[in-house]
């Protein structure tokens, strides 16, 4: 059979030939195959395994014409066709030459240039199915768990080359999967990865059935409007400009901060048809804090993340003196009552709002807090993403600098903290504390009284 194929070098040329347009019209088909994302993965497996072993024989023919221009007229015949010589021919060999080890560094090379080359007629094809190929054949197994896993994998993968033809797929798997689970994570990703010209395709998914679905296309909608302020920034800015300033002023210009927003009505009245899951309420808490906080009250009973309330309740400034009286209220509960991340949340919380019965309350209860520590309180969302709500540091700690922030200059408050600066009992950094915001406050009480 070798003898058929390489006896001779014409041979061998016809026999390369053939090989190589073979091999080039499956490369093409097999491409096309996985390009496609069709078929399952062990399909495409064993396509390119295939694939590899034709490039391998194709390099073995083109090694042994190789060896055949420059190795001696009867290296082939004794070492490939494994045939013996003729007395005559070991006679007319004059001197025998060892020529495995460049054979096989000839045919180790030629199958790299092989592999390149048809790589190439591909497109590509190698680096596409290792890095999306896989991930693009799991999208479309009937399975949520397969599903969303190839959804976070394809979001982890840092590679624009690939970026337009993901998104399309991870639309086309929102469009066709039976499972809600897998339609949030992929609302999830386009939010990431996409572009305001997203927005139509994820607006189709607010009336879903499924709070979540609703919840992230929410988010969408919201997030991508904010990408799409800041690339404006960055196109209309100039040398001297400030880039921050500038690009709130572009989030102002469209109302992202106000119950003006283009998306508002529509997500406020789809949020309130699903009872205002997590990504409703910290999405309405950007752009109409009031709506947020009346769907906060109003879950304040059955509502099972007390974090995110709380979180929310501390950004959202209370539309009415009614409104700051309940959250007032809501935060003493939660520093009383609540769990240790909630207790700690809820002091971040009277500061940023500046609420003047908390205070009181702080500073009646802080030689109680001596040990306690907060931890670093986040969330987790999709794709392993942490959001820090607050950093971890002593209890004590956080209600000075909550002291700091509300900047109550009475006679009471700056004797309360100058008692805290001699106190040699308290732990040094908590006494370093109250030594920075006793002498800050008693700064701008001077300057105020000049």
């Amino acid at each position: 059979m070798l003898n058929k194929l390489l006896g001779t070098k014409i041979k061998n040329i016809i026999s390369i030939i053939i090989l190589n347009i073979i091999l080039g019209i499956y490369t093409v088909f097999m491409a096309n195959m996985i390009r496609s994302s069709e078929q399952s993965i062990t399909i495409y497996f064993f396509m390119m395994l295939f694939w590899f072993l034709l490039i391998v024989i194709l390099g073995g023919f083109e090694a042994v014409l190789t060896g055949d221009l420059f190795f001696d007229i009867y290296w082939k015949k004794e070492e490939i066709l494994i045939q013996r010589l003729t007395k005559e021919e070991q006679i007319a060999r004059k001197d025998f030459k060892d020529y495995k080890l460049r054979f096989r560094i000839i045919l180790v090379l030629i199958i790299g240039a092989n592999i390149f080359a048809f790589n190439k007629v591909s497109n590509n094809i190698f680096d596409f199915y290792n890095k999306v190929g896989l991930k693009f054949s799991q999208l479309k197994y009937n399975n949520e768990k397969k599903q969303i896993e190839a959804i976070e994998s394809l979001y982890h993968l840092q590679d624009p080359t690939y970026r337009n033809e993901m998104l399309n797929r991870i639309k086309k798997t929102v469009e066709t999967t039976k499972y809600d689970k897998v339609k949030s994570w992929g609302i999830w990703y386009i939010k990431k990865r996409g572009s305001i010209k997203d927005i139509p395709f994820i607006e189709k998914y607010l009336n879903s059935e499924s709070p979540e679905v609703v919840a992230d296309a929410v988010s969408a909608i919201y997030d991508l409007s904010i990408k799409d302020a800041e690339e404006e920034a960055k196109k209309r800015f100039t040398e001297g400009d400030d880039l921050k300033l500038l690009t709130e002023q572009i989030k102002v210009e469209r109302n992202l901060f106000s119950v003006n927003f283009k998306y508002a009505k529509e997500i406020e009245k789809e949020c309130k048809r699903v009872n205002y899951p997590r990504e409703c309420l910290l999405t309405v808490a950007a752009f109409d804090g009031r709506e947020s906080f009346n769907a906060m009250i109003n879950k304040k009973d059955n509502i099972k993340d007390y974090t995110t309330m709380i979180w929310i309740l501390a950004n959202t400034t209370p539309a009415s003196k009614e409104a700051r009286k309940k959250v007032e209220e809501l935060f003493q509960n939660f520093y009383k009552k609540g769990k240790l991340e909630h207790k700690c949340l809820a002091v971040v919380g009277i500061a940023k709002l500046k609420l003047l019965t908390g205070q009181k309350m702080l500073k009646e209860d802080f030689f109680n807090e001596s040990k306690i520590m907060c931890p670093t309180i986040s969330q987790t969302n999709k794709g392993a993403d942490d959001y820090i709500l607050a950093r971890p540091d002593l209890l004590q700690v956080k209600i000075l600098d909550t002291l700091n922030k509300i900047e109550d200059l009475s006679i009471e408050n700056r004797k309360f903290l100058y008692s805290l600066t001699t106190n040699k009992k308290l732990n040094y950094k908590v006494r370093a504390k109250a030594i920075e915001v006793y002498d800050r406050l008693e700064k701008l009480f001077r300057a105020q009284n000049k």
